[in-house]
């Protein structure tokens, strides 16, 4: 006859659960030890989310039969559910201890660990279940996914098809493999998988979602539009696909819908950290710049280890009238101390040959090899290096190649991308390089690879060109600056050794460059024209109305604009208002959107005189207008990125340009405006006067820089 605890198993394996417990209880009034029935009652209370039930209750069943482990496999399992990591990881040892070959274990001690960050150990775990069961599908997938955490994609995917080699109609695993694909750039691969995927099941909402990302990383913005609405029908609550709906709005340049999708994202999930962070970015790109900042620290909050955000952050406070440089310097640091400082105990003594006069090997980081304001200020360095000297490594984490791209590989005696590639192991090739001095080109801009540097693969560093205004990192040895951008008593506060080149980078004109325009103002009969073809995002409410201060005492003068956000009819409208409440009506000003980088620089020929944006002025931009002829205003700030213009100006010798305080901002484009004959020779002369100065003339630069690079080799040789 059937027992009792047989008839509560029955009812268990059905899955008719209250009538199990029911029946598990009656068999402990008889037998208060029962093991078998504590731990299926502990089993039923994790089902059912009882969790605090659960682990007592698997307590009881470990100690009426310790040297059952599947007991401690189930007591494990709850303290793992209930967040008790290091507990669960406790348990899982002990069953392992007492049944080395127990499968089931391994993989539940690979999943804590992979919780825990502890990738590596979560593979040793799943390796050793798969050699007691080759066919342990989900062993497989974890592996996978641990690969995945460390950015072993290729590894990765081998995983993955391993899973599908033994259950072909494993719908996760498809999506899991498409998005290892995507991220090793195998674009077709990817939507492969995620069509097969769906081909299964056609209403998974994630699989939908991971075709959306595939579709617009292959640039079919309107497919990969239809698949992220496909998930939200699918599941109306789904974050992520909220997000990325957003992200393609972003992308498209659709800024105000990309909001509205954010700000649904974070209403269906308010602990989504990653769509904070890009709310943040389209806040900033609004000039939004308290909204951003807000943004960005939320995100923090809810995910301080996110690295990028936290750098998306210290950009946006650059922008910020508020902080100075010690501010700009304490968050960097902060930044060191929370992503960057923990790696420097795995740093390893550097090998590299300490003969000073041999030929250097220079590696250069970026996500800029394309055209970018920040390429042209590096660009010119990488191609008029000397040869005989120096070898030129680029590690390229960019994905948009075009003309400059194949420019600048074809000057480099290596040329690696490292887009997807992790971190340590970046590091690692570029050791395996035996590069003797690592440049930065990014600084905390996007898409840098600070955390390469945090790691010490050369046994030089330097942060330069790109984003000049610290990186905060202990591993990071010199900053390359510019005459008065950085104070002598400011300097203490920065991380690293200040090295002043004649100019903070030198300027070299693209090939297909027009020629300098007539001033304006005489082919338009008296109409003057102030302009600014910075990037939007400089421009604030308190710079509008400085600029509007300034049309309104020149009668009739314009306002042009151009910048490539222009292109959205919102962005259009945002301007246009904010000018209209400070006085200034649309009819003085000029709004102009993308357009190819000859088109671009032939706008100056609209310009009488330039207006620099601040607090964070141009740079690349305004070494532009210089070269096409155009005077730039601008107002030297208190912060590295409000005196780059300053900077410029002085080392071409037009420091009269420069102004201290708003007033002189104002006082001074009516100064030139005094003086035609002189405004249309400025006009004709600039350029060769520029050509002659340390701004324009590449080889005296470019070998300023490399005797800069030996005295820093030097310095290493000698131990100093």
């Amino acid at each position: 006859m059937e027992s009792t605890f047989e008839q509560a198993v029955r009812h268990h394996q059905a899955g008719r659960l209250a009538e199990a417990e029911k029946l598990y209880w009656t068999v402990l009034k008889l037998r208060p030890n029962h093991a078998r029935a504590l731990q299926y009652l502990g089993v039923i209370a994790r089902q059912t989310g009882h969790l605090g039930a659960a682990i007592s209750l698997l307590r009881q069943a470990v100690e009426a039969a310790p040297k059952a482990v599947d007991g401690r496999l189930s007591l494990g399992n709850a303290l793992s559910d209930a967040g008790y990591l290091d507990e669960a990881a406790a348990v899982y040892g002990e069953a392992l201890a007492q049944k080395p070959d127990f499968p089931e274990a391994h993989f539940a001690l690979g999943n804590v660990l992979m919780r825990q960050g502890h990738y590596e150990q979560a593979q040793l775990s799943y390796l050793s279940a798969l050699s007691l069961r080759a066919d342990y599908a989900d062993a497989w997938i974890n592996l996978g996914n641990a690969h995945r955490g460390r950015r072993h994609f290729a590894e990765a995917a081998a995983a993955y098809r391993r899973v599908i080699a033994l259950n072909p109609a494993f719908v996760q695993v498809y999506a899991n493999l498409g998005s290892v694909l995507r991220e090793v750039f195998d674009l077709d691969g990817a939507r492969r998988s995620c069509l097969r995927a769906l081909t299964l099941q056609p209403a998974s909402a994630q699989a939908w979602n991971n075709l959306g990302i595939v579709e617009g990383e292959r640039g079919d913005a309107p497919a990969a539009a239809a698949a992220f609405r496909q998930a939200l029908a699918d599941k109306p609550d789904f974050a992520e696909a909220c997000g990325n709906l957003g992200n393609l709005s972003q992308t498209d340049g659709q800024l105000a819908a990309a909001v509205r999708s954010y700000e649904q994202a974070v209403a269906m999930d308010p602990a989504y950290a990653e769509v904070y962070g890009n709310l943040g970015v389209v806040h900033q790109r609004q000039d939004r710049l308290k909204q951003a900042l807000t943004a960005y620290r939320r995100s923090l909050c809810l995910r301080p280890d996110n690295a990028a955000v936290h750098s998306n952050l210290i950009f946006a406070m650059d922008f910020d009238p508020g902080c100075g440089v010690a501010v700009h310097q304490a968050e960097r640091r902060f930044w060191n101390e929370r992503h960057a400082w923990p790696l420097s105990m795995l740093v390893a003594p550097h090998d590299n040959d300490h003969t000073i006069d041999r030929r250097l090997r220079i590696g250069y980081v970026s996500a800029d090899f394309r055209r970018h304001s920040a390429a042209y200020a590096f660009a010119p360095i990488l191609l008029n290096h000397d040869r005989s000297r120096f070898d030129v490594l680029c590690y390229s984490q960019g994905g948009t190649e075009d003309a400059m791209t194949a420019r600048l590989r074809g000057a480099a005696t290596v040329w690696r991308s490292i887009r997807g590639q992790s971190d340590e192991a970046v590091a690692r090739q570029i050791r395996a390089d035996a590069v003797d001095i690592l440049v930065d080109l990014s600084g905390h801009s996007a898409g840098n690879r600070l955390l390469v540097f945090a790691r010490k693969p050369a046994p030089v560093q330097v942060s330069a060109w790109g984003h000049v205004t610290g990186t905060g990192l202990s591993a990071m040895d010199y900053l390359l600056a510019g005459p008065s951008l950085i104070q002598p008593s400011e300097r203490e506060l920065f991380s690293e050794t200040v090295v002043d080149l004649p100019c903070l980078f030198v300027y070299q004109p693209p090939d297909d460059l027009p020629p300098v325009a007539p001033p304006p103002l005489l082919m338009r009969r008296g109409t003057i024209t102030f302009g600014c073809l910075n990037r939007l995002a400089k421009v604030s409410a308190e710079v509008l109305s400085l600029w509007a201060e300034l049309l309104k005492a020149v009668p009739g003068a314009r306002l042009l604009l151009k910048d490539t956000v222009l292109d959205d009819p919102h962005q259009q409208q945002r301007i246009l208002t904010a000018l209209r409440e400070v006085g200034i009506g649309p009819e003085r000003v000029v709004l102009m959107g993308g357009s190819s980088h000859r088109d671009h620089l032939a706008a100056y020929g609209q310009v009488d005189i330039a207006l620099d944006p601040f607090p964070q002025n141009g740079g690349i931009s305004t070494a532009e207008a210089l070269w096409m002829g155009v005077p730039v205003i601008t107002l030297r700030g208190g912060s590295l990125p409000g005196r780059v213009s300053a900077s410029l100006l002085e080392a071409v010798g037009c420091g009269a340009w420069v102004a201290d305080t708003r007033d002189d901002y104002l006082r001074l484009p009516l100064a030139i405006l005094s003086n035609l004959p002189e405004m249309v020779r400025t006009r004709a002369e600039l350029r060769g006067r520029m050509a002659s100065s340390p701004l324009g003339n590449v080889r005296a630069y470019t070998a300023m820089v490399e005797r800069v690079y030996r005295a820093m080799w030097r310095c290493w040789c000698e131990g100093q």
